[in-house]
């Protein structure tokens, strides 16, 4: 795994090296899960999904916490929070930002070469962010364009929906 993983701030209480898995998974699948989306935002538990890096974290907005995979999926799929790739040019997905007084930062993934991208200073991306995770807190009814319902059981892992999709093997 490359280094640049670790410009992103955990949130508190996570484990750095399962953040660090996730996201590899997630990099190195990333097509495929855009080729699923429909799947992954029609059900419920697969919505809410989340996983390593993708989250907000900002002291002076709330809320703060996991954004699901779903939430991301229907900001992609209406061309929000998608940049360009400083290494090849393709499309980033952004998962996540962090922001403190005057600064912040954006992050996310190539979709054609995997690579790790950051935008420093990015307020549109952190703003994006933290109103798709209000607008899921506040509601609490799940996908906020399609109105659906909270996971009926512990929310699978990011693995456990590859693996159900048939995306990936078991190793």
């Amino acid at each position: 795994m490359k280094k640049d993983f670790l410009n992103t701030v955990p949130l508190p209480g996570t484990d750095l090296n399962l953040r660090l898995e996730e996201d590899h998974l997630f990099a190195g699948n990333l097509p495929a899960i855009l080729e699923n989306a429909d799947a992954i935002r029609n059900d419920p538990d697969f919505y809410f999904c989340t996983f390593g890096s993708a989250f907000v974290s900002s002291p002076q907005q709330q809320p703060e916490g996991m954004i699901p995979l779903g939430a991301l999926l229907d900001l992609w799929e209406d061309d929000l929070l998608i940049d360009g790739c400083l290494q090849c040019g393709s499309d980033v997905f952004i998962i996540g930002s962090s922001a403190s007084p005057g600064i912040g930062n954006a992050w996310g993934y190539c979709g054609t070469c995997g690579v790790y991208n950051s935008y420093p200073g990015c307020l549109d991306h952190i703003s994006l962010l933290h109103s798709a995770l209000a607008r899921i807190s506040r509601t609490h009814t799940g996908r906020w364009k399609n109105a659906s319902v909270f996971p009926t059981r512990r929310t699978p892992s990011l693995n456990e929906v590859l693996l159900f999709l048939g995306i990936r093997s078991g190793n």
